[in-house]
């Protein structure tokens, strides 16, 4: 029996020359949340060029599963490979099974382990500057550790140091100019000599140039520091292969994207889902406590970290930093019932996915709970994807959760952060989806 494939819907509001690009451009979550109330796959436009967005969670599902048939591409993609060109987080299938076993090594559990006294060293270096009544601004102050522990993480010789902490304001500047490429797959707009542009590109030429350095430094030096890039460079297949200086160049440049601006709003997010909910916030300060009871947080104290991690989860759920992904069709396909043809960009989002309307009313809600004993309440398939899924579900998930789990309890050990008047924090949905303006007042509890 032949099941007959029905045309997509299109999403009303289309503008001439612009398409979907203004209302993704300035009302983003309320114009995704939006498209399923017109079917599970829905057409949008932008610019000129057609698109797709996957709407209902089993069609996430499918998408991500089936990386043959939907393939890493489109203008996320297509953005990324401007800075990361085809690394592991980029490359298309052909590529990926090779780079994920060369890459693996590097988050292997052992080094994990290694990687968390990096985090911990360098989040506590970071709080110890924090003093009674200080006013900060949470998404600096957590880009700051986030950026310091890539920095550590992945290039711990101080040869390099100076060159590093350079790559980190870099990539403030290039996150900043990432969403607005993802709008105007064209390049029209972006290839304008505006000063915005002109910033953009210089910040990329010299992430090229930097990274470039480190590793001609890494290899003239020909020791192993324990990071990231010497793992990278010691790194073997079966057959004895290695990653090219190409190679390695864009998978240090995609990890430390990852690494730096997502995991940071993760942390702001987490923190702000503290300072509205007190009672949350005592029993987690319980629990770090009753850590430290057994020696001092670490590595060792993650499994006595439950609720903390289970707050991160949750921060990841409510507002996945990583909001917004496309994939390539590789022929003509079909998804939920509808005909997608060959070389169509599809879009998932992970915000909609973990807002459907039609999941249960209370997953709105901030509920660490469902990630306790056991998981029974956890999201359903296609309804948790902050790490995407399939073959292709990031490699650096583990990192990430470790990352913002010691350096949500350290801060928790120090210190409460009490939330200044102002406007209501709101999303701010870019490249990275974070907090709006986030100011919290430091109260010590411990020094």
């Amino acid at each position: 029996m032949t099941t007959t494939l029905v045309t997509p819907p299109t999403a009303p509001g289309a503008r001439p020359f612009v398409g979907h690009a203004l209302q993704l451009a300035f009302r983003p979550l309320e114009f995704i949340t939006g498209l399923p109330a017109f079917g599970d796959v829905v057409c949008i436009r932008l610019g000129r060029r057609q698109a797709y967005v996957v709407c209902s969670p089993d069609a996430v599902h499918h998408l991500l599963t089936d990386d043959r048939t939907f393939d890493k591409g489109g203008p996320v993609y297509d953005r990324g490979r401007e800075l990361g060109g085809d690394g592991l987080l980029t490359c298309q299938r052909t590529l990926h099974r090779r780079q994920r076993r060369l890459v693996q090594p590097a988050f292997h559990k052992e080094q994990l382990a290694r990687y968390a006294s990096i985090m911990v060293e360098q989040a506590t270096a970071e709080i110890g500057t924090w003093r009674d009544g200080d006013v900060i601004d949470v998404n600096a102050r957590m880009l700051h550790i986030t950026n310091r522990i890539a920095a550590r993480a992945f290039f711990s010789s101080d040869l390099v140091r100076i060159r590093a902490e350079e790559l980190c304001d870099l990539m403030v500047v290039y996150f900043a100019g990432l969403y607005w490429r993802y709008l105007d797959p064209t390049g029209l707009v972006t290839r304008l000599p505006l000063p915005a542009n002109r910033r953009y590109q210089h910040a990329v030429h010299e992430i090229h140039a930097a990274t470039a350095e480190i590793i001609k430094s890494y290899r003239a030096g020909g020791t192993d520091h324990g990071d990231m890039l010497s793992m990278l460079l010691s790194a073997r297949d079966e057959e004895g292969g290695t990653l090219s200086d190409a190679e390695i160049h864009d998978q240090v440049l995609q990890f430390f994207l990852a690494g730096t601006s997502p995991a940071a709003a993760t942390l702001s997010w987490a923190l702000h889902l503290l300072s509205t909910r007190p009672e949350l916030t005592r029993r987690l300060e319980t629990e770090v406590e009753t850590a430290l009871e057994s020696g001092p947080l670490g590595w060792d104290a993650l499994p006595r970290l439950a609720l903390t991690r289970a707050v991160i989860l949750e921060a990841l759920r409510i507002h996945p930093p990583a909001w917004l992904f496309s994939r390539i069709a590789t022929c003509d396909t079909e998804l939920a019932g509808c005909s997608v043809p060959a070389g169509s960009s599809v879009f998932y989002s992970a915000y909609l996915s973990h807002h459907h309307p039609a999941l249960p009313g209370e997953d709105s809600e901030c509920a660490p709970e469902r990630w306790l004993h056991g998981g029974e309440t956890q999201p359903a398939r296609g309804t948790y994807v902050p790490f995407g899924g399939g073959a292709r579900k990031c490699i650096g998930d583990e990192f990430a959760l470790v990352e913002d789990t010691l350096v949500l309890a350290l801060i928790t050990a120090r210190c409460r952060l009490e939330p200044m008047p102002g406007k209501p924090v709101q999303p701010v949905p870019r490249a990275t989806m974070r907090p709006s303006a986030f100011t919290t007042r430091i109260h010590q509890r411990r020094n």
